[in-house]
């Protein structure tokens, strides 16, 4: 088992003692980032959440989403890299 295999299960495990429904302050700890961040990531739209009146409430399912798409996103530079080719069919 590899260590990235580990760090899967690791997050599994600890997810399973948070509620379906996690709150900012959830997202916070398990995310390690701070109340500000935590609110930047909603109100972009980065991180999905339900709105129950002023209530914020992020679904766990939004949270893996958002952890799948954030770990295999390469961010966009001006020119590509030379070992970066495009491949025609």
């Amino acid at each position: 088992m590899d260590r990235l295999d580990k760090r899967k299960i690791e997050m599994t495990n600890t997810l399973s003692t948070y509620p379906d429904l996690m709150t900012i302050a959830d997202i916070q700890h398990l995310l390690q980032i701070g109340r500000t961040k935590a609110y930047q990531l909603v109100h972009s739209g980065e991180l999905q959440c339900i709105r129950i009146g002023r209530l914020v409430r992020i679904p766990k399912t939004y949270l893996l989403e958002y952890l799948a798409e954030s770990c295999y996103t390469i961010p966009q530079t001006a020119g590509k890299p030379s070992h970066l080719k495009e491949v025609s069919k």
